[in-house]
Formats: C-alpha cells, sequence, structure tokens
C-alpha cells in the first residue's frame, strides 16, 4: 500500500457530511431545549451565584454554537469535497472513452 493513498468514495463523503448536519441539528435542539430549562432561573433566583452561574451558562452557549459552526463548516466541506471527487471521476472517465 502507498504512503498517502486516499480510499473513499463521494458517497462516503456525502454520508459523512449528513452525519456532521445531523449532529449540528442536534446541538440545536440541545440549546433550544435548555434555554428553555434555564429561562425561568433568571427571575426566580438573584444573587451571585445566580451571575455566576449565568455567566458560566453563557460561555457554554458560546462554545456549543462555535461547536455547531464547526459541524456545519466541515459538513460543507466534505459535501464539495463529494461533489468534486464525482466530477473528477466523470472526468477521468469520460478521458477513456476518447
Amino acid at each position: 500500500m502507498m504512503a498517502g493513498l486516499i480510499r473513499v468514495t463521494p458517497e462516503q463523503l456525502a454520508g459523512v457530511s449528513s452525519q456532521l448536519n445531523g449532529g449540528a441539528a442536534s446541538i440545536d435542539a440541545t440549546l433550544a431545549q435548555l434555554a428553555s430549562q434555564v429561562a425561568p432561573l433568571g427571575s426566580d433566583w438573584a444573587g451571585v451565584g445566580q451571575a455566576r452561574f449565568m455567566a458560566l451558562y453563557q460561555q457554554w452557549q458560546q462554545s456549543s454554537r462555535s461547536l455547531h459552526q464547526a459541524l456545519v463548516d466541515i459538513a460543507m466541506l466534505m459535501r464539495q469535497a463529494s461533489v468534486a471527487y464525482e466530477q473528477n471521476d466523470t472526468q477521468v472517465g469520460a478521458s477513456f472513452g476518447r
């Protein structure tokens, strides 16, 4: 086997892209669910503990949104790679028919 040999099909890349998009959607759903559970705490809880909790919660939300965006970006790149591989394979196949 040659070093650096890549064995992947366009379908595999598209499948991974779909899985990543599913993961991003799952993160969105979890964030929405948690936000609906945490929101009532703002009016029912006051003090230093509440302020510290909310600060940490906001940091966690930002990190989660960053993870979500990374998954979406990687999914897009995988989809683009899938299309590029498919186009390249079609071009190579067509060149043999000349």
